[in-house]
């Protein structure tokens, strides 16, 4: 350990690893998991745990580690906030203590060192479950194989427990031992069963947003996405609202607010936020594969209209209507100067809107820049069965890829979203 390091307080080591997190490409989108409560150092606290809020590190346990490792512990303890571990897998701790604690950090610690091989930027202290045989698979996977091994090493030795849980005088459950056995962080499962139904329902409700905010403002700053943490939130978000979040964040955000109009996305949370405004309109492209499937009449008529209703509660100045295949077939304007926004679908609808063979995405850009069309972004829709490319290195704006009912398609460039229609 450096001197300088030898100066500084545990905190200040503890906040400046914890700012090269948030700093950092792959981790930048866990900065909304940071805001919902509080990180920092606890006296006489053997290692580090969270509560699904909050992260605490142990004084002295920070003391003997390098800050590799101190990265590491909080790229861990933030995983466990991310993956959603207390709302969404607290079955599998109700089941047996010891095998989700195991579980939930063996799918985490592998995932961290893959995602630092290279470069070394964090590294996990000694102690942690790491098996290699765990590498790239899910907790659920990772739980049924560490469940069935129990169970058969049990049925062995005669044990009839089953790894259920038992209890113990003070009536503390028990599931099979000490859940603090392995592993070099520790779980702050009771304050979290504490909490009301209430109370984790509205934790697991500001956690998806952080998690929404985290990768948008990560996309945002160009900083890129972690998909690890980007497919976690596909499960958990519908389309609709994804495809929202993302038009706000182009159209919606400004300088200004204004209370007079309250922002309707925290009004569940009962939280009153300014909604902003724009002083400069931006242009928006909808782009639409004619190829195939997405031109149907039914499912044209569901994305579009989910598209309009979005575009009813942001700043945008005109929207740029085109269907294309391998080249662009039809272009039409909506908002200031032409047919109003609250025309698209039915004037989509009523002139049609049919494609010849192949799909090739990079006549996109192509037709945009000829025809001086700058949008601020653009939403393409399309099945993913494409040839050409996604046209790397072409798009001037960012572009969210709608991907209908193919979840296999994985574009090579700005941000997807799988729409099942």
């Amino acid at each position: 350990m450096f001197a300088l390091d030898q100066q500084l307080t545990e905190e200040q080591r503890l906040y400046r690893c914890l700012t090269q997190v948030l700093d950092h490409d792959r981790y930048a989108a866990m900065a909304g998991a940071v805001q919902l409560g509080v990180v920092g150092i606890e006296d006489g606290f053997p290692t580090a745990y969270t509560d699904g809020r909050n992260i605490y590190f142990g004084r002295e346990f920070i003391r003997t580690l390098e800050d590799a490792e101190i990265r590491g512990l909080v790229i861990h303890e933030l995983y466990h906030i991310v993956r959603l571990h207390f709302p969404h897998l607290m079955w599998m701790w109700e089941t047996d203590h010891n095998l989700a604690n195991r579980t939930w950090d063996e799918v985490i610690n592998n995932l961290i060192t893959e995602e630092n091989r290279d470069d070394g930027f964090a590294r996990l202290p000694e102690g942690g479950c790491c098996s290699p045989e765990f590498k790239g698979k899910t907790e659920v996977e990772v739980w049924n194989i560490l469940y069935e091994e129990k169970q058969k090493e049990e049925g062995e030795s005669g044990d009839g427990e089953s790894g259920e849980n038992s209890e113990d005088d003070s009536g503390d459950s028990q599931g099979g031992g000490n859940p603090e056995d392995e592993g070099f962080d520790q779980h702050g499962v009771e304050e979290y069963r504490k909490l009301s139904d209430a109370d984790k329902k509205q934790l697991e409700e500001e956690t998806v947003e952080a998690i929404r905010q985290g990768l948008l403002a990560s996309e945002k700053s160009g900083k890129g996405v972690n998909q690890s943490i980007a497919d976690l939130v596909e499960v958990v978000i519908p389309w609709e609202d994804i495809l929202q979040e993302w038009v706000t964040t182009m159209f919606g955000v400004g300088e200004d607010a204004t209370y007079r109009k309250p922002n309707k996305k925290y009004l569940h949370l009962d939280i009153i936020r300014p909604t902003p405004i724009k002083d400069k309109l931006e242009d928006l492209a909808l782009l639409i594969d004619a190829s195939g499937s997405c031109c149907q009449p039914d499912t044209l008529a569901k994305f579009l209209s989910v598209v309009k209703s979005i575009l009813d509660s942001v700043a945008v100045n005109k929207v740029h209507l085109l269907f294309w295949d391998t080249e662009v077939r039809q272009h039409e304007v909506y908002g200031e100067g032409h047919a109003p926004v609250s025309e698209l679908v039915n004037t989509t609808l009523t002139q049609g809107a049919t494609g010849g063979g192949g799909t090739r995405p990079s006549c996109l850009p192509d037709y945009m820049a000829q025809h001086n069309i700058k949008p601020e972004g653009a939403i393409v829709l399309t099945d993913g069965y494409i040839s050409g490319g996604w046209g790397d290195g072409q798009w001037d704006c960012s572009v969210l890829w709608a991907i209908l009912n193919n979840k296999r398609a994985t574009p090579t460039n700005n941000k997807k979203v799988n729409v099942t229609i």
